[in-house]
């Protein structure tokens, strides 16, 4: 699919953010928090998140039609993609925007980009990134940013047409339909006879599919890809807040089965 626009094309303040970080704005508050206890994140010197592919040149977006023929002068929108091991882009879900043109063209434009792999202590892993865009009606020029998780409230952004929303915004409990578990990889040897868990963050649809989910904070990177893969069989009652299906941010220990368990 090509996205086609009948506006004027522009350049824009791109803003990049990876791993469990998102434009603050679009995010539920509930997002603020990274980690529970007994789950460290990762530091900032032994992961390196996914993002662009390194020969993809500045991101330009053609203006939506839609927002013109509306006199809507400037919007945002992000779409979160998560992104395999080997730089392949397995899923895409529009996160948040001030108007729904924004976040199709965004969505066109990304299914059309590359990308290149997160790594762990060296090693290519499965995550999410964030990529986000501002768009102005008018030509002008800014340089990329990045934007913190902690700031903004995606529950009180101005002008703000759809979000995630926290799960303790829900109408009732999260529920579970489909629950996988991977097993403990082969080659990883856990140090002691506790199980074996890391802890992922992922979005909930108004379908009760879940989607881009990736791991906060593991052991090892011989953990990521089972418990991404894990992760992504999983499906609830779809979620709703005051009554209307709602997108859901939230997060889960997930434990592994031992080998023994597993044969």
């Amino acid at each position: 699919m090509r996205f086609k626009s009948r506006g004027r094309r522009f350049h824009c303040g791109l803003v990049l953010v990876a791993g469990a970080a998102a434009i603050g704005w679009f995010m539920p508050a509930a997002a603020a928090a990274s980690t529970p206890p007994g789950f460290p994140p990762f530091a900032r010197d032994e992961f390196s998140p996914a993002g662009l592919g390194p020969r993809e040149p500045e991101l330009q977006i053609d203006y939506p039609g839609g927002a013109t023929t509306r006199s809507i002068a400037k919007g945002s929108a992000v779409v979160s993609v998560l992104v395999d091991a080997d730089g392949k882009a397995l899923d895409f879900l529009v996160m948040g925007y001030t108007d729904k043109a924004f976040g199709s063209a965004l969505l066109a434009r990304a299914e059309h980009l590359t990308y290149q792999a997160a790594k762990l202590n060296g090693t290519p892993v499965p995550a999410r990134f964030n990529l986000g865009y501002s768009f102005e009606s008018q030509r002008v020029a800014m340089t990329p940013m990045e934007a913190s998780l902690q700031k903004g409230d995606g529950l009180h952004a101005p002008g703000l047409a759809y979000s995630a929303v926290a799960e303790g915004k829900l109408d009732r409990p999260l529920d579970f339909l489909k629950v996988a578990l991977p097993p403990l990889p082969a080659d990883f040897k856990p140090v002691d006879d506790k199980p074996v868990k890391v802890y992922v963050t992922f979005y909930i649809d108004e379908e009760g599919r879940v989607r881009v989910p990736t791991v906060e904070s593991a052991a090892s990177a011989k953990l990521i890809p089972g418990a991404i893969a894990a992760v992504r069989e999983w499906a609830f009652k779809p979620p709703t807040a005051g009554g209307k299906p709602a997108l859901v941010f939230t997060g889960r220990p997930v434990r592994f089965i031992p080998r023994d368990a597993a044969k």
